[in-house]
């Protein structure tokens, strides 16, 4: 008799369980991805492959009292603004049902997509067209609360930053970009989305960010005063679940560009305008000119662009934040709960046939296959 190990640590269950293997039917089942149901560790005999349904039996479910959240590049982005919506139109897009099958798989109740045009009508479209039909291996899955908010990405500057001599183009955007809102956010929520109190961070101005490092970007005169720090945006944005409310801190950095040569320093205040915002800093403001909401949990989801050249300034912010040992991360994606959030256990789901996320550019992007990061979170 063939036996197999299954290691449960991430389900709560004990270190790991035994189940007798069933022969392999005559035609060999495509592997497994057992990523995608939160199993680690898994040791199993190539001849004696797991079956659909014993997959199926260890299939991870958000329990009660949990939240669980996702973050996740999808590289879902049109070559023309408002064209997203009509290249997702009569769920015929394959990159689009390959991203609809690893949100279904891991089926958290807020998912933040990064990569992705920041156009509401077209993230509805992925759900209406994509999301609520079960892909191949996934669950069909309703999110009715979408959150598409302001974003620096394809914003031009009017400037010719990348010194190309020429003004116009992604490089010369305050955020890379062809357009506006290209390749930048959008929230998904199972849950209601508290509208009324949601606190963007885009127009605040790097020259007023004290202990700024834009000495070293090169930049000066008109153009240094103007230039916002957040290439995308920050977005915090309070969920209703139950009786409370959770703070999706959700925030978008591009990869260090070296044709820019503020894109390094700059860098390094994006994250840190992550910790002030969460500290509530003084000089620092909304979209409104509001002060930073400090009462509620948080968790940060996102890219902040480690193994860009730049890990230790990510390194810096989580230390500053206190979630070192706390938050989980792949190569740019990260999951980071306040201390009063605990991660009750977490999981990923890679797939192999998605583009990695890397718009502008014939080099492969850094993160590799793209990958969801899940977590479950005690509010």
């Amino acid at each position: 008799m063939q036996f197999l190990s299954v290691s449960l640590a991430a389900f709560g269950l004990g270190s790991a369980l035994i189940f007798p293997a069933t022969p392999a039917a005559e035609q060999t089942p495509k592997p497994v991805d057992y990523q995608q149901c939160g199993i680690f560790d898994i040791e199993e005999d190539p001849a004696y492959p797991f079956g659909a349904q014993l997959l199926e039996d260890l299939w991870v479910d958000s329990p009660d009292g949990k939240l669980r959240v996702a973050t996740f590049d999808v590289n879902l982005s049109a070559k023309q603004q408002g064209q997203l919506g009509a290249d997702l139109a009569g769920g015929a897009s394959t990159e689009a049902a390959q991203v609809a099958r690893a949100i279904q798989q891991a089926d958290a109740d807020v998912v933040l997509l990064t990569g992705i045009d920041a156009d509401e009508a077209a993230a509805r479209s992925l759900n209406n067209q994509y999301l609520k039909h079960a892909q191949d291996g996934g669950r069909a899955v309703d999110y009715p609360y979408v959150y598409a908010g302001p974003t620096n990405k394809g914003t031009p500057s009017g400037a010719d930053l990348d010194n190309d001599q020429v003004v116009g183009g992604p490089a010369d955007a305050w955020g890379y970009g062809e357009f506006p809102g290209q390749g930048a956010m959008v929230l998904l929520s199972k849950h209601p989305i508290d509208a009324q109190h949601v606190q963007t961070v885009t127009k605040q101005r790097w020259s007023q960010m004290p202990g700024n490092t834009m000495p070293q970007s090169g930049l000066n005169g008109t153009i240094a005063e103007a230039m916002p720090v957040m290439e995308s945006g920050l977005w915090d944005v309070p969920i209703k679940v139950g009786g409370s409310t959770v703070r999706v801190i959700a925030v978008q950095t591009d990869q260090v560009r070296e044709e820019l040569t503020h894109s390094a320093p700059r860098h390094s205040d994006q994250l840190r305008i992550v910790g002030d915002w969460l500290s509530a800093a003084d000089y620092l403001q909304d979209d409104r000119g509001a002060a930073p909401g400090n009462h509620q949990p948080y968790v940060v989801l996102g890219e902040l662009g480690r193994n860009h050249g730049n890990n230790q300034a990510v390194d810096d912010m989580l230390e500053n934040l206190g979630v070192a040992e706390q938050g989980i991360h792949d190569d740019t994606n990260y999951i980071l709960p306040a201390d009063t959030l605990e991660i009750a256990r977490h999981g990923s789901i890679r797939d192999q046939e998605m583009t990695p996320s890397n718009p502008g550019t014939e080099q492969p992007n850094l993160s590799g296959t793209p990958e969801l990061l899940w977590s479950d979170l005690t509010y």
